[in-house]
């Protein structure tokens, strides 16, 4: 097995042996999976899931999956939803991209969080390298990139352009929010500033739009205002949720009834030192102002990002002396 490359590098997407890895060791279970209503007089079993996943669409995708994630956020793991999760994230992460306005890759990222609420243990050796070699690399894959630059329409936004010809880059896309979660909260804290500047350094200015939103609006959970996505307000701008983020904690020893308490933070605080402290080093204020430049060229950026480049320039407190 190579060196574990946790770098965001455009075009190197999914590693496809360690896709084949994962789908050796999570075959799929003989015995269906039920719905998280154990009160019910007849539960519901997803006999669906049987034959297999390759012919299922979203639509009857979603609701096992986030049976998965309510039920494990509600009244913890449970080995018939751990095996199918193991499972689905196998067969699915290639699929990542389907959507119905929320992307499989979102249900599959909040699965990872409920199933893993503090660092990644390993049902086999070399778990942890084989999922950031695909999920941590998700959005590098090469069909979304040409020459290090986005292509229009593609994974950087909610799926659908407005009826009026607007992109909405005001809105930060849901996959990169979960995918750029994931790495925050599963790396190792010396993992943290290689991964950070990779994705700081990429060459496209529709990228670093995405990067300042989602920087800007993790930055009360970076500084430790806010402890886990069940905290966000509706209102909060910009926006960096994802489906199913309204159960994620850092930990689930608390019932949900008692989820707005303070308890393991989301991210470890020595991820979210190590995230400011890459920002602090690679976001000079000429790379900042070199990222607005490049804006120009782009109506659509100049139009629609509105404050986020002024409000992520002053919370991270670019260009003026510590």
């Amino acid at each position: 097995m190579s060196t574990p490359n946790h770098r965001w590098i455009p075009g190197e997407g999914i590693d496809t042996d360690a896709l084949a890895r994962l789908r050796a060791h999570f075959r799929r279970p003989k015995e269906a999976m039920g719905e998280a209503w154990f009160t019910s007089e007849e539960r519901r079993m997803f006999d669906e899931l049987l034959p297999g996943v390759a012919n299922l669409s979203i639509t009857e995708l979603r609701p096992p999956l986030e049976e998965i994630i309510s039920g494990t956020s509600s009244f913890g793991p449970q080995p018939e939803w751990t095996q199918w999760y193991h499972y689905l994230l196998a067969e699915l992460l290639p699929r990542g991209h389907e959507s119905d306005y929320e992307s499989l890759f979102e249900y599959l990222a909040s699965g990872f969080f409920v199933t893993y609420p503090g660092q990644i243990a390993e049902p086999y050796p070399g778990y942890r390298d084989d999922v950031f070699a695909t999920m941590g690399r998700y959005l590098m894959g090469a069909e979304r990139w040409s020459e290090s630059q986005r292509l229009a329409g593609e994974i950087l936004l909610r799926p659908g352009a407005h009826q009026d010809g607007r992109w909405a880059w005001t809105l930060l896309s849901r996959e990169f929010s979960a995918a750029a979660f994931f790495c925050a909260k599963y790396l190792l804290p010396e993992e943290i500033g290689p991964w950070m500047k990779s994705m700081l350094t990429i060459d496209s200015a529709h990228w670093n739009a995405q990067v300042m939103q989602w920087l800007y609006g993790a930055h009360g959970m970076l500084i430790g205002d806010v402890v886990s996505p069940v905290g966000w307000k509706s209102s909060s701008w910009p926006n960096v949720t994802w489906a199913w983020h309204h159960v994620l904690r850092g930990d689930y020893k608390t019932s949900y009834l008692e989820r707005n308490k303070a308890g393991r933070p989301f991210l470890p605080a020595e991820n979210r030192a190590a995230i400011l402290r890459a920002v602090a080093e690679t976001v000079t204020i000429e790379r900042y102002f070199s990222w607005l430049d490049a804006m120009k060229n782009h109506a659509e950026l100049q139009d629609e990002l509105l404050g986020i480049p002024s409000g992520f320039a002053e919370v991270y407190r670019i260009g003026t002396p510590d």
